[in-house]
């Protein structure tokens, strides 16, 4: 989601983000926007979250990921990309891969 790299991508280094200036992100968003489909945000996701959030028992800013995991589940959508693997770890619903697995040739499932 888009609202998750604004999150890491502005927030500063020292704060485990990326530092990155506002127009530098919004240009990149943007630039994402023209290649990929941006899938709605539609109320059935809560469902979703709520259920893994409940069932994994979730707490903190690890509901972010649950989010995520849930507009995937919602859409259909098997296969995430993440320089944290271990924060997906607990849902074993998706497949998560690191961008050094992508660049290397690992195919995603």
């Amino acid at each position: 989601m888009l609202y998750e790299y604004w999150v890491v991508g502005t927030r500063p280094a020292e704060q485990n983000g990326f530092g990155i200036d506002a127009v530098v992100a919004d240009a990149a968003m943007t630039a994402w926007l023209r290649r990929f489909l941006l899938l709605p945000d539609e109320q059935g996701i809560f469902s979703h979250w709520r259920s893994l959030v409940l069932g994994h028992a979730v707490k903190g800013k690890a509901a972010h990921d649950a989010r995520l995991v849930a507009s995937m589940l919602h859409h259909g959508v098997k296969n995430i990309v993440s320089f944290n693997k271990s924060d997906f770890s607990r849902f074993s619903s998706i497949a998560v891969h690191t961008p050094e697995e992508i660049i290397g040739g690992s195919m995603l499932a």
